[in-house]
């Protein structure tokens, strides 16, 4: 860990070209770089897998866990999945493929959100949509 805070100011330096990679995916919604550069940080802190490059293969290993296991198809409980449709990381259809193995799921597209997302409005708007939710069950 404290070589990772070592690294830390050098991060701060260059971050516009460390998260060059959020722009494009959440081009359609404000771009917040102090809560980019605090959730970078923690991030950073807390990261466990670092050799994890390729996302869509580990979600179709997931995928397929889940559904050898049944796992994903016991859960009772009325689900919320919130997915972006502009998630390079876990892409739509993964996120899509998770609902569809829930009983009772319900499936919420944002459009323009990305894996990650910066913006206090669309906070405000994921929180509704959970408080929705559980009013709902």
């Amino acid at each position: 860990m404290s070589i990772i805070l070592k690294f830390i100011p050098k991060l701060l330096e260059n971050l516009q070209i460390l998260l060059v990679f959020s722009l494009p995916e959440n081009a359609e919604i404000p771009f917040d770089e102090e809560m980019a550069k605090a959730y970078t940080i923690d991030f950073l802190i807390r990261t466990k897998n670092k050799n994890a490059h390729n996302h869509d293969l580990m979600m179709q290993e997931f995928l397929f866990q889940m559904n050898q296991s049944n796992t994903l198809q016991k859960i009772t409980r009325p689900t919320l999945v919130i997915h972006g449709n502009k998630d390079p990381v876990v892409l739509l259809r993964h996120g899509k493929a998770v609902a569809d193995a829930i009983p009772n799921s319900k499936f919420v597209m944002i459009k323009g959100m990305g894996h990650v997302f910066f913006n206090r409005a669309l906070e405000e708007k994921i929180a509704k949509l959970v408080v929705e939710h559980l009013k709902s069950i």
